[in-house]
């Protein structure tokens, strides 16, 4: 067998190792533009949005909905309990929990990060995803957050399948509350919280 040498050795370490790098920066800059999409989205605090601010945040929530898969998301926090589902009962929680994170955490974190400084850190690829960290601080709260975004998949096909806040998972903390739920009520009764946090949202736009 011919031995390539020193010179191929670091030749082909370069490579791979560039590589890598073009990747992490790729997700680095993908978080970067997740941060600014949602600054864009305009929240309800204490004041009914204008019919522009609502068109507004269509486009704002449909460019979020491109970084996130929600539907990956949603499976995950019944991962445990999914048996216990019919398949009429999955799907309309699904659509639910799916449209609850639309409305309060695109509108929630846009007014956060609107008063946050942030700064993204170093990806760090585990178990085939890429944990994007990012430092948050409100000087004025005295409050400092890391937040990592999980992603899965290359470049722009990459999304956000988990969010970890200061490496606690999002995931895993909603599949040990909507887990409980299920143990004490069923899946009916998940499903009636949902829809109560639902129609008090609905009510809260409402409000002139």
């Amino acid at each position: 067998m011919r031995c390539i040498g020193s010179v191929g050795i670091v030749l082909l370490c370069s490579l791979m190792f560039s590589g890598s790098a073009q990747a992490e920066e790729a997700l680095t800059q993908r978080t970067q533009a997740l941060l600014e999409a949602f600054r864009a989205v305009h929240s309800n605090d204490g004041a009914a949005l204008s019919a522009a601010q609502r068109e507004e945040n269509e486009l704002s929530f449909a460019r979020l909905d491109g970084f996130f898969d929600l539907a990956a998301f949603a499976e995950a926090c019944i991962a445990p309990s999914k048996a216990e589902f019919s398949p009429e009962a999955l799907e309309r929680f699904l659509n639910s929990f799916q449209a609850l994170v639309r409305d309060v955490a695109y509108p929630d974190s846009g007014a956060f990060l609107r008063r946050a400084s942030v700064k993204v850190g170093v990806p760090a690829a585990r178990d085939g995803r890429v944990f994007v960290p990012v430092a948050m601080l409100l000087p004025d709260e005295e409050l400092e957050l890391e937040v990592s975004f999980c992603w899965e998949g290359e470049g722009a096909s990459a999304r956000v399948v988990d969010v970890l806040f200061d490496g606690d998972s999002l995931v895993l903390e909603y599949m040990n509350q909507f887990g409980a739920i299920i143990d004490r009520e069923g899946v009916a009764g998940l499903q009636r919280k949902l829809d109560a946090k639902a129609e008090e949202l609905a009510n809260k736009r409402a409000e002139p």
